[in-house]
């Protein structure tokens, strides 16, 4: 049996790789699209239809969600929704009842961690928020050029959105080697990305 208190899955499929997928694909067409001219193929400005992208990435989140429930139910495994409580002895405590177990999984998954002097919510959101815009905004300041930073900044850049991109230490990817780095934060101020670093 598999225990799911929100949606079978996980952060991945429904909030975070999946939707930044789906939504940085969209981007790179619209670069191609661009860049038609370069094969002699002349297009005027392409526009676009944020709820349509949005309408996208859903469908392609609940495909994908879909399938896995389709998998889980297809090798007789049972999708229980709740909260799980261990009470030992191999025992979990789901839903006002009790399963037993001889091996017991924890999959707990993974939170965002807080940014000092900010409180989410509002204007102030996480990863998974950004990748689930309600509409394009005509700014947005990312706070770390991380891999998720950095992505979220060239989806929104390259779908016409004014991007500046703070990172605390001294380069974009940080964990990176300096050579990638470089190669990343010169692609990222092509795109339009002002960046600042050591902020």
């Amino acid at each position: 049996a598999v225990i799911e208190q929100d949606k079978v899955g996980g952060r991945c499929l429904n909030y975070a790789c999946i939707p930044a997928k789906a939504v940085l694909r969209v981007a790179d067409v619209l670069a191609e699209v661009r860049d038609a001219d370069e094969f002699g193929i002349e297009v005027g400005e392409p526009t676009i239809d944020y709820a349509a992208i949005s309408a996208r990435r859903e469908k392609v989140v609940s495909t994908l969600t879909g399938g896995v429930s389709s998998l889980l139910k297809k090798n007789g495994i049972d999708l229980i929704e709740g909260e799980g409580t261990l009470r030992g002895g191999g025992t979990i405590e789901v839903g006002g009842g009790e399963l037993a177990a001889r091996t017991i999984v924890l999959a707990t998954g993974s939170v965002k961690q807080p940014i000092p002097g900010a409180r989410f919510g509002g204007r102030v959101i996480g990863t998974e928020e950004a990748w689930a815009l309600p509409a394009l905004p005509s700014t947005l300041a990312v706070v770390g050029a991380g891999a998720s930073g950095a992505e979220i900044a060239s989806a929104y850049a390259r779908l016409g959105v004014e991007v500046l991109l703070f990172e605390a230490l001294d380069r974009v990817l940080p964990a990176e080697d300096a050579d990638i780095s470089a190669l990343v934060e010169r692609g990222l101020r092509k795109q339009g990305i002002a960046i600042h670093t050591s902020t």
